[in-house]
């Protein structure tokens, strides 16, 4: 069964009196927890957002008990190859003091998205995936579920606008075995 990840984003963020809109998943690579390099597919098929969009909340540090907004819309950007949201912010003493560290205080800066894995493959030196954009070696999620983001305040890479972390050992160590198999699919 696949486990819940966490990737953390840097805070791309707009404001629009009580909405606000950020970006909270990219194909941007990341180094898993064995020195491999991980990627989430934004090809249209591959990820999906009706979860998020239909029931999902914005969280604060990936805390089911600290609901700051609600997505209002959820889209895939096919040009930057990230997932956007805009969100309108919640009346809570919560989520107005993360409204005044995110507009005001501009202390909070990072954004994480929490999904499932549903389809990994794997790429094999210069093996490619998405009409050549995605090369390998990689693993590459070719389904995969965006379930909440979270505004949190540890963007590991605010450089490239990404910033991940994965607790994905159980899924990891049954793709491990698919990784000279080619793929393994969880569905």
């Amino acid at each position: 069964k696949p486990e819940m990840t966490r990737r953390q984003e840097h805070l791309e963020i707009g404001t629009n009196g009580d909405t606000f809109t950020i970006s909270f998943s990219s194909e941007n690579p990341v180094i898993d927890d064995n020195g491999d390099r991980e990627i989430l597919s934004h090809e249209a098929t591959d990820a999906v957002f009706t979860r998020l969009a239909e029931v999902g909340s914005i969280l604060k540090n990936h805390d089911p008990e600290q609901i700051v907004g609600v997505p209002v819309s959820v889209e895939l950007d096919p040009v930057s190859r990230k997932g956007r949201l805009t969100a309108k912010w919640g009346t809570t003493p919560l989520a107005n003091e993360t409204r005044h560290e995110v507009e005001i205080d501009k202390t909070l800066r990072g954004v994480s998205v929490g999904f499932i894995v549903k389809r990994w493959i794997w790429l094999e030196r210069n093996q490619s995936y998405a009409g050549g954009r995605i090369v390998g070696p990689a693993w590459v999620a070719t389904k995969w579920e965006a379930l909440e983001a979270s505004l949190t305040p540890i963007p590991a890479d605010p450089a490239v606008g990404v910033n991940r972390t994965t607790k994905q050992k159980s899924v990891r160590k049954i793709g491990q075995q698919a990784k000279h198999g080619g793929y393994r699919d969880w569905e």
